[in-house]
């Protein structure tokens, strides 16, 4: 049966609805009810480095990028998304870290906006990165060519999913659409779909910097009112640069490594924010390490680790064993 759209003109305009909370970078709400908020699900002990370097940046691994797309929220809507950008975009990190860089998507922010934020942990008014690990854990994600980022709630008019069914078969069922040559959309179930085995928190420098060499990125929230924020062109944001020390946080970024400079001193995390390239240094910055600059360290980050399953397929698909012989 082919799904009845609602209106372009309907949809412009509740997606304009959201324009004012959006375009304040208000996109991080954290899930308060207690019975929403995900207990977490580790399996394995995180592997601790003796050492960590003095410089880790997966941007630039032996010369080699293990990072997915810089993303934009605010494109072709505004839409306080940054929890979804941030999760989905950590583990697509993590997808192409574990396949050694052969798989190279975007899992799909949209997936997680055309649910109910009970489910999914947020909307265009903001969200949760960590309850989104946990959806990515339950049900598994699509990568964007299946759901091709709207900027608004329940795009495409597919208003499927408001909670009352929460079983897997019917998320997994309602994540990835297509068109055929005739214009005719519909859901489909014959799509990629991206799990996580693990998901969990990290607060803290030394936590942060473990996680992150061991594993891949994490999401992160920090304060992004701050001109030297939001209005950011390129090198490393301090606590100087600001008015004052920031005490609560209201966006979530990808942070991806570290470094130090070697004549200063002056120690950095590498971010991704989810404003474009146009933004910042090609849609990445850097911000003080190890003093709490815009709340970042105070946490807790969130992070997934790929499907073993998953990430066997992806790497048999490119890389198929040779067929025995009798």
């Amino acid at each position: 049966m082919v799904t009845t759209y609602l209106p372009r003109q309907l949809i412009l305009v509740v997606s304009l609805m959201f324009f004012s909370i959006a375009a304040s970078h208000k996109c991080y709400k954290p899930v308060m009810d207690p019975k929403l908020v995900p207990s977490g699900h580790v399996i394995s002990p995180l592997p601790r480095a003796a050492k960590l370097p003095l410089h880790w940046d997966w941007r630039n691994v032996r010369n080699r990028s293990y990072v997915s797309n810089v993303l934009s929220q605010q494109n072709p809507h505004v839409c306080g998304s940054c929890w979804a950008e941030a999760a989905t975009g950590a583990l697509s990190d993590r997808y192409r870290i574990y396949t050694d860089g052969i798989l190279q998507v975007n899992l799909a922010v949209q997936v997680l906006l055309n649910y109910d934020e009970s489910i999914s942990g947020g909307s265009c008014m903001g969200g949760d990165d960590y309850k989104a690990a946990e959806f990515i854990h339950k049900y598994g994600i699509s990568d964007d060519t299946c759901a091709p980022f709207s900027g608004i709630d329940f795009g495409w008019g597919f208003d499927c999913c408001d909670g009352d069914d929460t079983s897997k078969k019917h998320i997994q069922s309602h994540m990835c659409h297509y068109c055929d040559w005739e214009n005719n959309c519909d859901w489909t179930t014959e799509y990629e779909r991206f799990g996580a085995d693990e998901y969990g928190k990290a607060t803290g420098e030394e936590e942060m910097m473990q996680e992150i060499y061991a594993r891949g990125p994490i999401a992160c929230s920090l304060d992004s009112d701050p001109d030297a924020f939001d209005q950011y062109t390129g090198g490393v944001i301090t606590e100087e640069t600001l008015p004052e020390p920031s005490t609560d946080t209201d966006h979530v970024v990808v942070i991806a490594g570290w470094g130090e400079d070697e004549d200063t001193g002056l120690k950095w995390w590498a971010g991704r924010n989810s404003y474009g390239t146009r933004w910042g240094e090609t849609g990445w910055f850097r911000v003080q390490r190890g003093n709490n600059t815009l709340a970042l360290e105070q946490g807790p980050c969130s992070w997934a680790v790929p499907a073993k399953k998953d990430v066997e397929r992806v790497l048999e698909a490119f890389h198929p064993q040779p067929s025995s012989r009798k």
